[in-house]
């Protein structure tokens, strides 16, 4: 919000002084701004509903392989910094589960690896099948949650306190969003499997 109000008001003040390039920087920035607030306010909607029973899916048969390409791919470019490896299993077969929420939390889980490893190394992203279970993984090499503090992880706003590393943040987004989504999108428990395969006709 503080940098939105100050282009904002930069851009009142100094309009006539500032050249085409700058404004449009500065512009960009409120644009930017703007739609990050818009998310955040979203995810703490999201979260008063997971915790009122009123959070809502759809449920339908779900090709995960294409989703997990579909989202590693996306968060790739959105971080050069980091390499992102993506192995799917194929044929990987179909589940049932909600696929707007799933689009929901796959996201969050690969950009809160790549926000928060370490600058040059790499994310895995890995999808398979077993036993009728489909299981997404999601690796990365940064510097980890201290056991202390792993309670944290799931805290509506818990966030990490950790001391300088290589990474780019000093401290863990919490995940809490992520976890409800991730035990009911696809209809599976708290375990990292998202649900069995529903193999189609």
């Amino acid at each position: 919000m503080a940098s939105i109000i100050g282009c904002a008001t930069t851009l009142r003040g100094r309009w006539r002084e500032l050249q085409p390039d700058q404004r449009e920087s500065f512009l960009a920035l409120i644009a930017d701004e703007t739609t990050r607030l818009s998310t955040l306010i979203g995810d703490v909607l999201d979260t008063s509903r997971i915790e009122a029973g009123t959070f809502t899916y759809v449920y339908g048969d779900v090709d995960l392989g294409d989703l997990v390409r579909e989202t590693a791919a996306m968060v790739a470019l959105g971080h050069d910094e980091v390499t992102v490896r993506t192995s799917v299993k194929d044929p990987l077969p179909r589940v049932r589960g909600g696929r707007d929420r799933l689009r929901q939390l796959l996201p969050n889980l690969l950009t809160n690896a790549a926000k928060y490893t370490v600058v040059g190394d790499e994310i895995e992203v890995n999808a398979g099948s077993a036993n009728g279970v489909v299981t997404v993984r999601v690796r990365d090499h940064g510097p980890g949650v201290p056991p202390e503090q792993q309670a944290l992880v799931f805290e509506k706003f818990g966030r990490l306190i950790r001391e300088a590393s290589p990474s780019r943040e000093p401290a863990s987004a919490s995940l809490s969003r992520a976890r409800s989504p991730k035990r009911t999108a696809a209809r599976s428990s708290s375990s990292p499997k998202l649900g069995r395969a529903r193999r189609s006709p």
